[in-house]
């Protein structure tokens, strides 16, 4: 195994009829418990009609695209609470390979730029924040601000050299 990455967490505020909601999928108890391998976790949502699952879906799909470096879809503005004109997505990813073991969380807010006409969305702000497991410790080390931008300005930065 050369690197496990398991969705632990996905924070969902303003998209479609889903004004907040969270899916925790447990994946860290599974790993400390010594049942999770390198395949892929089977996972089923289920809930009244209306409760987000499709939301949460389409938002997985967002996610891939904006971690894969993709732009936005155009129709994004479909997918955006009328009420607030944004959108908030939290991810958190464990990470562990030989040498290491993190919590990465990824945040990042879809806007409509004040100076943008039409129905064009941007991430306006993003966040990457890095948790360590300590092996020597035996404890979690305090969170770390990777990089922050806010207003497509950086506003912190910190050098990573693990991956």
């Amino acid at each position: 195994m050369d690197y496990l990455v398991r969705l632990e967490r996905l924070v969902i505020e303003g998209i479609k009829n889903v004004e907040y909601g969270e899916l925790v999928f447990d994946e860290l108890s599974q790993v400390k418990r010594n049942e999770c391998n390198d395949l892929h976790s089977v996972l089923g949502i289920y809930g009244q009609n209306g409760s987000g699952k499709t939301t949460a879906l389409e938002t997985a799909q967002i996610l891939k695209r904006v971690l894969s470096g993709e732009k936005l879809p155009e129709d994004i503005g479909q997918y955006i609470s009328n009420e607030s004109h944004r959108a908030k997505i939290e991810c958190t990813f464990y990470i562990k390979s030989q040498s290491f073991t993190q919590l990465v969380t990824y945040i990042f807010v879809i806007a409509k730029p004040r100076e943008k006409e039409g129905n064009a969305y941007d991430i306006i702000d993003e966040k990457m924040l890095s948790k360590e497991y300590s092996y020597s410790e035996k404890k979690w080390l305090s969170q770390k601000t990777l990089f922050e931008v806010k207003n497509n300005e950086i506003v912190f930065k910190k050098l990573f050299n693990k991956f």
